[in-house]
């Protein structure tokens, strides 16, 4: 195997491993400490949707010079791995549909949540992507 090949490899099964240990921490360990609010709106909830995800993307695209490819794979196990666990009990409301007190659990909600989950997290990781380009490109005309 070439080493550019194996070092792909290698590229992708770290980034899907801090991707699972994410999902793990947020989705199986979190839920079962008691007295913890995981409810929808709460600020735990906002510090874990929209902080990581955003974060682990930035550190592995910046400090690795890593591609978007590399993290497909990723974040489909990750977004693959919370439509697994989605259900009625979930608290945190995937595949949940109506309004107020007449919600309801849905397989087909749950899974289109979850790819415009997919959708969203490469077009963010996309954007970074994009601005550390640019910042390198304004850098690097600066120094000049």
């Amino acid at each position: 195997m070439k080493p550019v090949a194996k070092r792909n490899i290698i590229i992708t099964t770290v980034n899907t491993l801090v991707m699972t240990c994410f999902f793990l921490i947020k989705y199986v360990f979190l839920p079962r400490i008691p007295n913890i609010n995981l409810a929808s709106g709460s600020d735990l909830f906002f510090l874990l949707t929209w902080v990581p995800i955003p974060l682990i993307s930035i550190i592995g695209l910046a400090l690795e010079q890593q591609r978007v490819l590399f993290w497909i794979i990723p974040d489909f196990v990750y977004c693959a791995l919370t439509f697994a666990i989605s259900g009625e009990d979930c608290p945190y409301g995937i595949g949940l549909g109506g309004f107020f007190t007449s919600t309801y659990y849905s397989r087909n909600i749950a899974l289109l949540d979850r790819l415009i989950t997919f959708i969203a997290i490469l077009t963010m990781q996309y954007a970074v992507k994009l601005l550390i380009k640019l910042i390198k490109k304004v850098g690097g005309k600066s120094k000049s």
